[in-house]
């Protein structure tokens, strides 16, 4: 992620989630489903944590704190509603449930492809020069 960018990773990612719930109405043995499974687990794994580093790429440097703090609130609220979500819809039939799941999964990789820079301007390379004041807040007078 670091090399490449984040997109590369939060696309393959949403793809790969996206094409296992799309095949997982038609998994109709013990096979075809552990195969979806092990593709659902291979898409979680290449995006484990790109949310979070998303959000500390746009955390403005002044209100760090606050803004990653409103990021995660923002973020667990979606993992708090989206299985409530999905029940609704699964509720009508599970393949419907697993439909929509895969088809907003290919709606954000689209959207995550078009949005996320190819590289993050955050963090900077190179350090802010200290103002005199901190300078002197931080040195030591030898005794």
């Amino acid at each position: 992620m670091d090399r490449f960018g984040r997109r590369v990773v939060a696309v393959p990612s949403l793809l790969v989630i996206g094409v296992a719930f799309l095949a997982l109405p038609i998994a109709d043995d013990l096979i075809s489903l552990v195969a979806v499974a092990v593709l659902l687990g291979i898409g979680n794994g290449l995006g484990n944590g790109v949310i979070m580093t998303l959000g500390a790429d746009t955390a403005p440097p002044r209100t760090r704190a606050e803004f990653l703090a409103a990021w995660r609130l923002m973020h667990d609220s979606g993992m708090f509603a989206g299985p409530f979500a999905v029940g609704a819809v699964a509720a009508l039939s599970l393949a419907a449930g697993a439909l929509t799941v895969g088809g907003l999964a290919m709606l954000g990789a689209a959207v995550m492809y078009r949005y996320i820079p190819r590289y993050s301007a955050w963090p900077r390379r190179t350090l802010q020069p200290a103002s005199a004041s901190e300078k002197a807040a931080h040195t030591t007078t030898p005794s």
